[in-house]
């Protein structure tokens, strides 16, 4: 009358599992792990035909909870209380955003790249609190330049020559200024 209890394995050709609960979250399944102790997790492994290739893992990791992604046997995200650990690229649809008093760091040293690649590769530093303060620093045409916050004039524009520029973004010398 409450349901089925199996002892073994169930193999299946489908399953669904049908809940409902309006404004509020169900729980549809859970996976348990009955150990105990670091990396104790519970899994889901995704299979084409006969070989593993990716799997969902989640529970207790090295030293706290943990959710774990991993294609081919390879952890490529990792999501624990404190963050989100990627190996490899992250790709974004649309905005990135980080929090108060946080950076984007290179850990991997000197010589490494920090890249931003795009058709117009730019970096815009905003005060949004207050809606002033907003610059923009970007690469056009192999040039550096640091536009206003309408980005319609150069505040400081280097270009490929070593030549740079203070309010124009044409430096005939190793260092010119325009007007204002």
């Amino acid at each position: 009358a409450t349901g089925i209890d199996v002892t073994g394995s169930v193999t299946a050709d489908g399953l669904t599992v049908d809940v409902s609960s309006s404004g509020a979250t169900a729980t549809a399944a859970t996976l348990k792990n009955n150990g105990s102790g670091a990396n104790t997790k519970a899994g889901l492994d995704f299979f084409a035909a006969s070989t593993r290739y990716a799997g969902i893992s989640g529970g207790y990791g090295a030293s706290a909870p943990e959710m774990s992604f991993d294609i081919s046997g390879t952890d490529v995200l990792d999501i624990t209380a404190t963050g989100i650990d990627v190996t490899g690229n992250v790709t974004a649809g649309g905005d990135v955003t980080i929090g108060n008093s946080s950076a984007l760091t290179n850990t991997a040293g000197f010589g490494s790249t920090l890249g931003i690649k795009d058709y117009l590769p730019a970096i815009t530093l905003e005060d949004t609190g207050t809606g002033t303060g907003k610059y923009t620093i970007g690469v056009t045409s192999g040039n550096l330049g640091i536009w206003d916050n309408t980005r319609s004039s150069y505040l400081l524009y280097g270009d490929a020559s070593g030549n740079v520029g203070i309010g124009t973004s044409t430096p005939s010398a190793p260092l010119s200024f325009g007007s204002s």
